[in-house]
């Protein structure tokens, strides 16, 4: 199943003895995003005022690409633990006036990250916006929000024109949300029948954690007649209380 990426360590330790402003420089300079980002996990790692106050300073820049940066830093500083509080209000006052698609997709993951309930009222908003990149920035920072106005938003996404937002959308309805009523099955059950693989796997994975009847009759015709079953079967099979091994061997596969 999906699970939102945390930084390397590892990858890097090797700018741990960099200062904040070089650091800063070479994420604003580089032009492969593969080094960019390897650069933005270091100032996630860089949990200290100094990075604190430059990346939101960044968010007041008139150029795009350096608010993006800026979202990018605060969405993980200090992993979004050590100034949480700052680092939202910081992004959730620059939601109010940003209007390029790049710094509004990079606000909503950056969301994501923080987890902050805050978010779900202008998040819901995002979510109807034209730019698919911001539908999607929006779906992921409304993935784990326990909020009706978020549930609600993630319904309407998961039927979204584009695969990547219904794929996150009925991924956080499914099994990044508890909540189960009728809203939500029957979304995804919308979602059983997609047309994008991944999509399908994830509505089947939702419905099996809710021990959905439907998704028991999937799962055993999966498990009876293929010979290839990936992970998230193996796991809705187990929430489902089945005995994914027993079933295999004895339809002979």
């Amino acid at each position: 199943m999906k699970k939102p990426k945390k930084p390397d360590a590892k990858a890097t330790a090797a700018f741990d003895k960099i200062s904040v402003d070089e650091l800063l420089k070479r994420a604003l300079t580089y032009k492969s995003e593969a080094a960019r980002w390897k650069v933005v996990a270091a100032l996630h790692r860089r949990d200290t005022r100094e990075t604190l106050d430059r990346s939101i300073s960044l968010l007041q820049s008139p150029l795009v690409r350096k608010r993006a940066l800026g979202a990018d830093i605060l969405g993980q500083l200090g992993y979004g633990k050590t100034f949480h509080n700052e680092c939202a209000l910081a992004l959730l006052k620059r939601l109010k006036f940003e209007y390029s698609p790049w710094v509004l997709t990079s606000i909503g993951v950056a969301a994501g990250h923080l987890n902050d309930p805050r978010f779900a009222r202008p998040l819901s908003d995002l979510a109807k916006h034209l730019d698919r990149d911001v539908r999607f920035g929006a779906t992921f920072g409304l993935l784990c929000i326990d909020s009706p106005i978020a549930i609600k938003s993630l319904i309407k996404l998961s039927s979204d024109k584009v695969n990547k937002v219904r794929d996150w959308a009925t991924f956080g309805l499914g099994s990044q949300h508890e909540k189960d009523n009728p809203a939500i099955r029957k979304a995804l059950k919308a979602r059983l029948n997609d047309k994008h693989y991944e999509t399908r796997l994830e509505a089947i994975a939702g419905l099996a954690q809710r021990k959905d009847p439907t998704a028991k009759a999937i799962v055993l015709k999966w498990l009876m007649t293929r010979k290839r079953v990936p992970n998230i079967i193996w796991e809705s099979a187990e929430d489902l209380g089945l005995d994914p091994k027993g079933i295999r061997t004895k339809a002979g596969l």
